[in-house]
């Protein structure tokens, strides 16, 4: 679980983040946040 504190502001410098690999084939993104791992609610860049 990482960046699931609304209650603070948090500044994520997404252009100094790498591209993952998504579950769903032949996708990237950044993750934002997550509320756990694959599951739950997410919040990611996709190109």
């Amino acid at each position: 679980m990482f960046n699931m504190d609304f209650s603070q502001r948090v500044v994520i410098r997404s252009a100094e983040l790498d591209w993952v690999k998504s579950p769903a084939g032949g996708v990237l993104r950044k993750p934002l946040e997550r509320e756990e791992a694959e599951r739950g609610r997410a919040t990611s860049i996709v190109p």
